[in-house]
């Protein structure tokens, strides 16, 4: 809870707090977590949102849950040693200053 109320609760915080994390480099949970809920309301919906990274040796995996029913969502993977972003069928995100440019998630608005 504290590590949300640092980022500030907000779409627009959690990509900028994502934003400042310098691509190519390696990333801890918290970091992961970060950037995989900076992806999941970027790339994939506005409800729901990634649950605890699980440790995978080279990736940190994020099982998500979508809408108000939270119906089970894309994986999101976070690679350790880079910060790289992905989940199966939606873009790959290499640099968290993407975040900040403005674009809508597939097939929303």
């Amino acid at each position: 809870m504290a590590f949300w109320t640092k980022v500030g609760g907000t779409y627009d915080a959690t990509w900028r707090a994502a934003s400042r994390l310098k691509a190519g480099r390696p990333v801890d949970d918290l970091q992961a977590e970060l950037l995989a809920a900076a992806y999941f309301y970027k790339r994939i919906s506005g409800c729901g949102g990634p649950g605890r990274g699980v440790d995978r040796g080279t990736y940190w995996r994020f099982e998500s849950r979508v809408g108000i029913g939270a119906a089970l969502g894309p994986e999101i993977r976070v690679d350790k040693t880079s910060g790289t972003t992905s989940s199966k069928g939606l873009p790959t995100v290499k640099d968290p200053r993407s975040y900040l440019v403005p674009t809508s998630r597939k097939g929303k608005r």
